[in-house]
């Protein structure tokens, strides 16, 4: 059995159990997280409930259970060692292909991030996948790309950890958009919260939320298939769930590919969002474009 731990730090504006655990969780539907609860797999706070529409709170503790599939059924992704950005006795850095979840999800046929760098590994190493320590402290959702860290033994997480929680990491993402800004540089923000009439999107509100803070720069644009486009630099300095998609469309800048925020565009089958570089412990770690962002040839990015 796999394990799942939420600590509940944000809620929609209907707050039940089975609206809460699809929010935190990647790859899990309200339908899956509904036969979840009604099989004993949930707990709340330490008990099981078996109520969908048990109301929850912030600080809250929820835990669930899903079956595993054995390892020979799951479809492997093969990472080669070219993905490896930086590597020491402590971290291994790894460049994240795009439409792969960072770790795994309800559905456990899939493969993920942290897996296929633990497989590259130990294949690398003479080892099994299961010998090879990674430890998570921060994620990429399943369309972005780019920079991740992995710690490589325990001893070295404290030091990451502190360095999330104090935010003493800074991150910088590289999106394409729609449109172009009307200043090369601006700051966006606001106190964003759950969307107040969709419960599974995010946006800026007026009262209650959590104070978001975006700086946005353009890099470049250009034409295609008629339209303009640009791609922008974005800097979070804060960590709000969705922060960079809703501000960048909030702005008339929504992202390519975005099917929540953003808009379809002809031949972009993912939202074209990358993680570009990361600054942590006095180092820097930067992923170079993806094939998708170089093929829309903006000037001075071009493959």
């Amino acid at each position: 059995m796999k394990q799942y731990d939420i600590l509940v730090r944000e809620i929609p504006d209907d707050p039940r159990l089975d609206k809460v655990i699809p929010m935190y969780c990647e790859g899990v539907s309200r339908s899956q997280a509904r036969k979840l609860i009604e099989t004993g797999a949930v707990y709340l706070n330490r008990k099981r409930c078996l109520q969908n529409a048990k109301a929850i709170r912030t600080g809250d503790k929820i835990r669930f259970f899903i079956g595993e599939q054995k390892e020979e059924e799951t479809d492997e992704l093969t990472l080669p060692l070219s993905a490896i950005l930086f590597e020491d006795e402590d971290l291994i850095v790894v460049n994240k292909p795009p439409l792969i979840p960072t770790h795994a999800t309800i559905d456990t046929s899939r493969h993920h991030l942290v897996l296929a760098t633990q497989t590259m590994l130990a294949k690398r190493d003479g080892k099994t996948a299961k010998d090879v320590y990674l430890g998570v402290h921060h994620r990429l959702d399943r369309d972005t790309s780019g920079v991740i860290l992995f710690t490589k033994r325990k001893e070295a997480n404290a030091a990451v950890a502190q360095a999330f929680q104090g935010r003493d990491v800074q991150k910088t993402y590289y999106a394409a958009v729609l449109g172009t800004p009307t200043k090369k540089s601006f700051e966006v923000k606001s106190y964003i919260g759950p969307h107040p009439r969709n419960k599974r999107r995010f946006a800026s509100i007026e009262r209650g939320g959590k104070y978001a803070e975006t700086q946005v720069q353009l890099l470049s644009s250009t034409f295609s298939h008629n339209r303009k486009i640009s791609l922008v630099e974005a800097k979070p300095l804060t960590g709000r769930t969705h922060q960079i998609r809703v501000h960048l469309s909030e702005n008339k800048l929504p992202i390519l590919g975005d099917a929540t925020y953003g808009v379809e565009f002809p031949d972009v089958p993912r939202l074209l969002l990358h993680a570009y570089r990361l600054e942590i412990l006095g180092k820097q770690f930067e992923a170079p474009l993806p094939e998708d962002f170089l093929r829309l040839a903006f000037p001075g990015f071009e493959a």
